[in-house]
């Protein structure tokens, strides 16, 4: 018997989705719910992995993280020029230096800064942890973080004296404010202050550091590589997960995790549609019976199940792509707060505020995984149909 036109098997699939449209509705809601639901945890992930990034480079160290030893001339006019480059949204300036503050008879070692308050404000998340105060304005002020003011006994409103690693004189300063990160070699070491308020010798003697955030879209080793060729030789330049590889390794643990949990729980989809299936067929034993009887072979009785499957999993899997991605989008407006769960977690600093992303991977591994373990769930029931004899299969009432 010659083979039938594809177009008679796919047509007759059609007819038999409509006929039973029981077995339709529940293994397309199975399928739709599966894979709805794991576009959904992993755009999740996905914002939950952003939101750490955010929360770690808006700290202190930006997307890119430059360092200039004290021989290196002039960073300011360096600043400038890779401000203008494409792609950096902003750059933060710092003089960085080692001293030591004193209050009364107590004395702290420190790490200071001198910024620009204006753009270091703006830009880090340092002023959204203050508990006291404001930022520093002026040259004489002085942020300080709250291990070291507990530990000089001060607060907003009083005064330190600063020197540095060399023991020379950098003035008295008034506590701006104070803040806390919950970090402790920040609030332990690291306090702020105008630049303008230290000395310019002081200043060129020591080395600087440079923060840079890049606009979204932006390949950071691309430009971190564009950037090395033009700032002199000396200059240190890494990208965050480059600096924070115990963060990249976290947000690969939590991929990793995420296709794990994406595979089981489409195990568990698969038995629910192979339970569905075996239930269907032995209902249609007659059916297929009858295709027997007219001439059909068990290979293409094998091939008609399968493109009625198929199609059923590829129109169920398409609506649950759509809707686990439009459910991503609609959370993503408002965002899930898991600050009360986050508040002593160094990555959620800033903010506690996560915003699930589709991503293509989004939409890949579940779809994929859906269609596969869907066909495969559906194959062992028919091969069980097929193997019925003609007389055994019209037997079924």
């Amino acid at each position: 018997m010659p083979p039938r036109p594809l177009q008679i098997w796919m047509y007759m699939a059609g007819r038999f989705i409509l006929r039973h449209r029981r077995k339709t509705i529940a293994t397309g809601s199975f399928i739709i719910l599966g894979t709805s639901i794991l576009v959904f945890l992993h755009a999740l992930t996905v914002g939950i992995n952003d939101t750490m990034v955010l929360n770690t480079t808006h700290l202190h160290y930006g997307d890119i993280f430059l360092e200039f030893p004290s021989e290196v001339d002039n960073p300011a006019s360096i600043a400038a020029k890779i401000a203008a480059e494409k792609g950096v949204a902003s750059v933060l300036l710092r003089s960085r230096l080692s001293g030591l503050l004193t209050a009364g008879a107590v004395s702290a070692p420190v790490v200071l800064f001198g910024v620009n308050p204006k753009t270091e404000s703006a830009q880090t998340a340092i002023v959204r942890r203050m508990t006291a105060g404001n930022y520093p304005a002026n040259p004489n002020e002085m942020l300080l973080g709250q291990t070291i003011a507990e530990k000089l006994e001060v607060d907003a409103g009083d005064f330190v004296s600063a020197v540095d690693s060399s023991g020379k004189y950098l003035g008295d300063y008034k506590v701006s404010g104070v803040y806390q990160t919950e970090i402790p070699h920040f609030d332990d070491m690291v306090v702020y202050t105008p630049v303008q308020g230290i000395d310019p010798a002081v200043r060129s003697a020591n080395p600087s550091e440079m923060a840079l955030f890049i606009n979204k879209n932006y390949n950071l080793q691309k430009i971190k590589t564009h950037l090395q060729a033009i700032i002199p030789n000396g200059v240190s330049v890494k990208t965050w997960d480059e600096l924070m590889p115990d963060l990249l390794q976290l947000i690969e643990m939590n991929e990793v995790a995420m296709r794990i949990l994406i595979l089981f729980i489409f195990i568990l989809v698969g038995f629910g549609i192979s339970n569905i299936f075996v239930l269907t067929i032995v209902e249609r034993f007659r059916e297929f019976g009858i295709l027997k009887a007219m001439g059909v072979t068990p290979k293409e009785l094998v091939g008609l199940v399968f493109f009625e499957s198929f199609m059923i999993c590829l129109g169920a899997t398409l609506i649950g792509l759509v809707t686990g991605w439009a459910l991503s989008h609609l959370v993503a407006y408002s965002g899930i707060d898991f600050s009360s769960l986050t508040s002593h977690n160094r990555y959620f600093i800033v903010t506690g505020l996560v915003r699930p992303r589709a991503t293509l991977e989004s939409i890949y591994w579940p779809g994929l995984l859906s269609v596969l373990v869907s066909i495969v769930s559906s194959y062992l029931p028919t091969r069980i149909a097929a193997r019925k004899t003609t007389a055994v299969a019209l037997r079924f009432a």
